[in-house]
């Protein structure tokens, strides 16, 4: 299938990291024509799927949680980021639809849950040091605030760009397909 509608492009290839499973997760607002489109393509793929967070109706938009289900696993479960989020208050046995449950009422309510972050797969001392909760400096601005040395943000940001642009290719190409 080609997509020719440019917004739901945009959104494509926004989360493109997630679906390719380089990035565990992505939030976006998007129109809500894009939603349907959304709803329709993304029904039944598996390993990718979206959570609707709430709505922003004087512009017509509505905030959506995209994830890619092993990717984001993968993440949650490594011991750093679990002792991290159990300190704010997630459960100390780990539950994927649990701590994304959490993540989503936090997002639902008037304060910004900062630890988002690791969910979208940026480094656990950038977010640390983004939350004032290290004592490491700010370096660069990439994507999102790098802390200390900036070799794995930059890393994992160039790792994110790449697969937009491999993603961009299969657009262009008529190569991805739902």
């Amino acid at each position: 299938m080609v997509f020719k509608d440019k917004d739901f492009q945009e959104i494509l290839i926004r989360i493109s990291p997630t679906i390719l499973g380089v990035k565990p997760a992505e939030i976006l607002n998007v129109k809500l024509g894009s939603l349907d489109k959304c709803r329709r393509c993304f029904q039944g793929l598996g390993e990718f799927e979206f959570i609707e967070i709430k709505d922003f109706p004087n512009i017509s938009r509505r905030q959506l949680f995209f994830y890619h289900k092993t990717c984001l696993e993968e993440v949650l479960t490594q011991k750093a980021i679990q002792k991290f989020l159990q300190q704010l208050g997630y459960p100390f046995s780990f539950n994927m639809e649990l701590y994304l449950d959490i993540l989503i009422a936090k997002l639902q309510s008037c304060i910004f849950p900062h630890e988002i972050g690791v969910f979208l797969g940026y480094p656990l001392k950038d977010v640390l040091g983004y939350m004032g909760l290290t004592s490491l400096k700010l370096v660069d601005v990439k994507g999102w605030q790098y802390y200390g040395n900036g070799n794995l943000s930059i890393l994992q940001y160039k790792k994110f760009c790449k697969a937009r642009e491999v993603f961009r290719c299969f657009l262009e190409k008529g190569i991805f397909e739902v």
